[in-house]
């Protein structure tokens, strides 16, 4: 991530959370990265949660045609090369729209990926995607519009055959555990980086496993 993009990032964290969550939870975090890991069968993301107040918001894959508008959307974090590389590999991103307006990208990874903020590939088996990179337009903050993604993501993978969805959460993150939990994922482990003297080390609990030294998968419930 380059020096706009956390410069973007670390403004989103203030502009959602304030300013003191970001001095006193955030930042400290960053010595100690805690991620807990959820997941979820598709079929059962959703499963009880209430569709929300945004009924005209929907959930519609990018294509080739909408790369420019996902640049436009977040320029901080994305270029048109890096958008269509992602597509051209087979992962997948969701536009969330408000009527014709694109309000919301999620990015969902359908194969082994490396994550720089672990230092480590997550290693994906058949029929798992890992969702990250989820952005939602400052302006549309504040409308359980994160919430009713989810409960709309679980039918639109199934349909794409994928069958287990994984997301990652920040440890201080308790708005995200929050929504995570209410549409069905549960957490399974725990992985992160510890800083030393000496360097980092990666650790992974439960579910999360490691795999050698470059990797890390999560074990089926």
């Amino acid at each position: 991530m380059g020096v706009r993009a956390k410069l973007s990032a670390a403004s989103d964290i203030v502009g959602v959370y304030g300013g003191r969550t970001f001095l006193f939870q955030a930042v400290p975090w960053l010595l100690r990265r805690r991620y807990f890991v959820y997941a979820c069968r598709t079929p059962d993301i959703g499963r009880g949660a209430s569709p929300g107040p945004e009924d005209a918001f929907r959930l519609d894959i990018v294509r080739e045609s909408d790369i420019d508008l996902v640049t436009r959307l977040r320029p901080a974090s994305y270029s048109r090369r890096v958008v269509a590389d992602r597509l051209a590999q087979g992962h997948l991103c969701f536009l969330g729209r408000l009527g014709p307006k694109a309000v919301h990208i999620r990015w969902l990874y359908t194969r082994p990926v490396y994550l720089p903020y672990l230092g480590r590939t997550i290693d994906l088996r058949p029929g798992e995607v890992y969702s990250d990179e989820a952005y939602i337009l400052p302006a549309y903050r504040g409308r359980k519009l994160y919430r009713r993604t989810l409960s709309l993501l679980g039918s639109r993978l199934a349909d794409l055959g994928v069958r287990r969805l994984i997301v990652l959460s920040a440890s201080w993150n308790e708005i995200i555990i929050a929504r995570l939990e209410e549409t069905g994922l549960k957490r399974v482990g725990e992985c992160g980086v510890v800083r030393r003297v000496w360097g980092r080390r990666f650790y992974a609990l439960g579910a999360a496993r490691e795999q050698g030294r470059r990797a890390f998968s999560v074990d089926e419930e």
